[in-house]
């Protein structure tokens, strides 16, 4: 089982960003990112919606988006995590 297997996450599935990011200054923390390649390791590829673009992120600097959650950070800038 892949690391993305293992907590669940599938190709197509979108995220909320939860970590700043220096290397990557155009997906600011609270972006929205879809897992495009489960690639095996613990940093799959995501992209954003709208950009040809692929970005090699940690499953440990994202969450699955929920309604819930994009709230509870345009609100409080952070999200809480299990």
């Amino acid at each position: 089982m892949t690391p993305c297997e293992e907590r669940g996450y599938k190709v197509g599935d979108l995220f909320l960003v939860i970590a700043i990011i220096g290397i990557y200054p155009s997906i600011p923390k609270g972006s929205l990112v879809k897992l495009s390649d489960d690639d095996g390791t613990h940093a799959p590829f995501f992209s954003k919606e709208g950009e040809n673009y692929r970005y090699c992120l940690s499953i440990d600097w994202v969450v699955p988006a929920t309604p819930e959650n994009r709230i509870e950070f345009l609100l409080t800038d952070s999200v809480e995590t299990e």
